[in-house]
């Protein structure tokens, strides 16, 4: 079962994906950056994927370009 759960919960990432053209996608993420850098919403609380974490992660790397409060920013659990 948790095996079909991963699955359907890698679908439905890649159908957000899918879904979204180019540049809402883009906007999608730096939004969801934003969110992270106001302390609005926690990295590790992010209802993604990987590949969608990374993206984020990679352009909150261009926001903060501080490799110590990007690692904080960016922290999975505590």
């Amino acid at each position: 079962m948790k095996k079909w759960k991963n699955w359907a919960y890698s679908m439905k990432n890649s159908l957000i994906l899918l879904l979204l053209n180019r540049n809402e996608e883009t906007m999608l993420i730096k939004l969801y950056a934003i969110e992270i850098m106001e302390g609005t919403i926690k990295f590790s609380e992010l209802p993604f994927s990987d590949k969608i974490k990374q993206r984020i992660k990679n352009y909150l790397a261009k926001m903060v370009e501080d490799d110590e409060l990007l690692a904080e920013l960016t922290k999975e659990k505590e």
